[in-house]
């Protein structure tokens, strides 16, 4: 049975760090075609058939079993090839939601190849029915469920290559790195020194494991504690977040912010429901 159902969250819903903003099932999956992305992270999760996923000039063949992960405003289109092409899917944000895609492995737009789907489709399926009956503290209940379906893609999760998981292990010292210095200025050199290559071979791991330059991954680990601080920073003003996460001029956080967030950080605030 084909169904789409679409969250009412409240500002306490807001809050909350990761939010289920909606779910569906498709006996047969239409096309869909998104030159502007869609406001939201989306999994989806092929029962049957197969399918064509194209993200921007990429293209992958999505088969029975593989998932998919589209980051909000990400140009894409799918469409079957071998019909039907049974799916599950959700959509969801939050302050914690690129952390918890992180924490899942999830680290990267595009195809995930499954160890066994079944346990998936099974919380993806209690997902469903839990928005379907619309019980007291649905935001609540939905978070919680996220918090299941992406701890159990973690175990699931086949990284494709023994290629791709040698390269998320050679850069694990550098993204602790970055993680541990957002506060101050990091340069490309001191990250390539890490692993003892030069920054150009540096740029090309980064390139191959999450399609980011390096510090373009620096930027967004920033501007994602930029996003935690300003939930949870206790009243902190916009310079001193600026200056946590590494930046000197308040000015150039605030454009960037809205470069990758879509909105400023003041805007970010009232969404979750802070003045």
């Amino acid at each position: 049975m084909n169904e789409i159902i679409y969250t009412t969250l409240t500002t306490t819903d807001y809050q909350l760090p990761v939010y289920v903003t909606g779910v569906g099932h498709w006996d047969h999956q239409e096309g869909i075609r998104r030159p502007e992305g869609f406001p939201d992270y989306q999994w989806t999760q092929v029962v049957s058939g197969e399918g064509e996923l194209i993200i921007e000039q990429e293209r992958f063949l999505v088969k029975q079993g593989d998932g998919f992960l589209l980051p909000p405003r990400l140009t894409h289109s799918y469409y079957a090839v071998k019909e039907p092409w049974e799916a599950y899917w959700f959509t969801y944000d939050g302050p914690l939601a690129e952390s918890l895609n992180q924490l899942a492995g999830l680290t990267r737009p595009g195809i995930y190849t499954i160890n066994d789907s079944r346990p998936v489709l099974e919380m993806m399926s209690d997902m469903l029915r839990l928005m379907r009956e619309k019980q007291p503290g649905l935001g609540m209940l939905g978070s919680k469920q996220i918090y299941s379906v992406l701890l159990g893609l973690r175990q699931q999760l086949a990284e494709g290559s023994l290629a791709t998981q040698q390269m998320n292990e050679r850069l694990h010292p550098v993204l602790r790195y970055i993680e541990a210095n957002l506060h101050r200025p990091i340069t490309l050199p001191e990250l390539a020194e890490l692993l003892h290559v030069t920054p150009q071979h540096l740029c090309l791991l980064f390139k191959k494991t999450f399609r980011l330059r390096p510090m373009e991954y620096v930027n967004k680990e920033r501007i994602n504690k930029g996003k935690e601080l300003l939930i949870r920073g206790g009243g902190m003003k916009l310079y001193e977040i600026a200056r946590q996460v590494g930046f000197e001029n308040p000015t150039y956080f605030n454009t960037l912010f809205k470069a990758y967030v879509g909105c400023t950080p003041g805007e970010f605030k009232q969404m979750h429901g802070f003045k």
